[in-house]
């Protein structure tokens, strides 16, 4: 909780010796964190410069007076909240008025009493100390609100689009980029021996021109991508200019500051100890990402390695339940048709075409040193005309059997 004298606090004042004099009776009472302004201009300057938790305030300043330096106060977002205390010679009942109706918290006539003064002070950063603490809270409770809904929105596209990973990466980047604060993001995964992007959301133009000529990607050892996957641990890059790659003038990091990206945080999923891909979040904006930031994407990166091992599961059963079935229905046309085998034949290689994914297919059986057509499957119809006028291929020598008609 912030204490009195770390309390900043502005005192405003065209005249020197009443800011001189008000400013050392705030350091008696222990405010010791006090700044002064001599004009209002001087007042909104350094309001707008860095953060106070009360102004003390001259109504009559040449120039810009008391009253506009509240209104402009009141008018902006990021000032309407400080408490301001008018001090002022002006003793009149409209006066006092004008200010609170202005928003002022407290008005002091000069001379002011000191023990007044205490008590006011002391009670309007009271005031602000709760509205700080409540207003910490309430980002708090909407930051974890907004996480709790993306990772909810993220489940139900899991369970909706089983084996479907391209809606699970993309809701998870788009979400994942939003809570970052950020303007773009992509997953790259290992495939093979080597690393490639799955999966965008909102990519810089040059990043898509880059992976479209080649799709593998091949980080620098010192970039943060690259780091995150060979440690195996996030990597954050708070300012891309101030990186060594960019000094060195790395291609891909000029194109992201061209691109007008300033920081960087690469999340690994990790499957059995190993990284098997990473989520890469980029933001226009310098600074470091928030803890529960990085938890967000840590978060979706676990649940990422969990949809890839459902989704490879998945397609093996469904691989071997198309097998099972393939065969089982082979066998009952062979069953039923005994002594019939173009309809056995058929059957195997309509089977065979569908699991292979093929677009068509044919069958042949040895006989002596040819081979007859016996079965035809999808074939295009110049192919079917052709085997159908001459259903017997003569190879001679079978060791020169061609492996595509």
């Amino acid at each position: 909780m912030m204490s009195d004298s770390e309390a900043a606090l502005l005192v405003v004042d065209d005249i020197e010796d009443n800011r001189f004099a008000l400013s050392r009776r705030l350091a008696r009472q222990g405010y010791l964190n006090v700044t002064t302004a001599a004009d209002g201009q001087q007042a909104l300057e350094l309001l707008n410069s860095r953060p106070f938790d009360l102004v003390l305030l001259d109504i009559m300043m040449p120039n810009v007076n008391g009253y506009e330096v509240l209104a402009a106060m009141k008018a902006n977002e990021r000032l309407r909240h400080i408490p301001v205390i008018m001090i002022s010679a002006v003793d009149e009942i409209d006066s006092v008025i004008r200010c609170i109706e202005l928003g002022a918290e407290d008005y002091l006539p000069k001379p002011f009493n000191p023990t007044l003064l205490r008590a006011r002070v002391g009670t309007c950063l009271e005031r602000k100390r709760l509205h700080d603490q409540v207003t910490a809270r309430t980002r708090e409770l909407s930051e974890a609100l907004e996480q709790q809904t993306a990772t909810s929105e993220v489940l139900q596209v899991i369970s909706s689009s089983p084996g479907e990973l391209e809606r699970v990466f993309q809701a998870m980047l788009e979400n994942a980029t939003r809570l970052c604060e950020g303007e773009s993001a992509s997953l790259v995964l290992r495939e093979g021996g080597n690393l490639q992007f799955v999966s965008r959301y909102n990519a810089p133009a040059a990043l898509l021109e880059q992976t479209e000529r080649d799709p593998i990607f091949r980080p620098g050892p010192a970039s943060g991508l690259g780091r995150s996957i060979r440690l195996k641990q996030v990597v954050q890059v708070p300012d891309i200019v101030n990186d060594q790659m960019y000094f060195d003038r790395e291609p891909a990091r000029v194109r992201l500051v061209e691109a007008g990206y300033r920081s960087q945080v690469s999340v690994p999923l990790i499957k059995h100890n190993e990284a098997i891909g990473a989520f890469n979040i980029l933001r226009q904006k310098t600074g470091l990402f928030t803890e529960k930031q990085i938890e967000l994407v840590s978060n979706f990166a676990k649940q990422a390695v969990i949809a890839i091992e459902n989704t490879r599961l998945l397609n093996e059963l469904r691989e071997s339940l198309q097998q099972q079935t393939a065969t089982s229905e082979v066998l009952r046309v062979i069953s039923s048709s005994p002594a019939e085998l173009e309809p056995v034949f058929k059957a195997m290689l309509k089977n065979a075409v569908r699991i292979c994914e093929a677009n068509f297919g044919n069958l042949f059986l040895c006989e002596g040193d040819a081979f007859r057509i016996v079965a035809l499957q999808s074939a295009p119809p110049a192919f079917a005309e052709r085997w159908q006028r001459e259903p017997v291929l003569s190879i001679p020598d079978k060791s020169k059997i061609p492996l595509v008609a």
